[in-house]
């Protein structure tokens, strides 16, 4: 079940992830202000994109997601998905500038939902290994 709720957090933090990587990019492209600063900032994006950062980006997602399946890696695959919904929340709600609660409630709620689901992976993780050894008549 840790699993899956681990798995469902990644998928619910993708579109939020996606849009924060939209938005960066494009104020990075965006802020040299010329035709001809932006085609070079973009293309040199594009270049670190499909080249080693997008490969890098490909492993450490793979990382994450492999690291779930783990029992002794879960608290720290869950802690990095929480971390990253958390930074890209606070980030894309202050980028919006929300002026009614329920905007930004409407659009952090896959990634209120995520978090949850991050917070009891990493919960029940913890609390199995403080009581396995308990029940088991060993001390932690």
């Amino acid at each position: 079940m840790r699993i899956v709720a681990h798995l469902l957090s990644i998928v619910l933090i993708i579109p939020q992830a996606l849009i924060f990587a939209s938005v960066t990019l494009l104020q990075h492209v965006t802020a040299t202000r010329t035709l001809q600063g932006i085609l070079m900032t973009t293309l040199d994006t594009l270049n670190v994109l499909f080249g080693w950062g997008g490969l890098a980006m490909i492993a450490i997602l793979g990382l994450i997601i492999g690291s779930g399946f783990s029992d002794k890696w879960r608290v720290v695959a869950a802690s990095c998905v929480l971390g990253v919904d958390i930074y890209t929340a606070a980030y894309l709600l202050l980028w919006m500038k929300v002026s009614t609660i329920g905007d930004g409630i409407f659009f952090s709620a896959p990634g209120a939902l995520a978090a949850t689901l991050c917070i009891w992976v990493i919960r029940r993780d913890m609390l199995d290994r403080r009581l396995t050894p308990a029940i088991l008549g060993r001390d932690p």
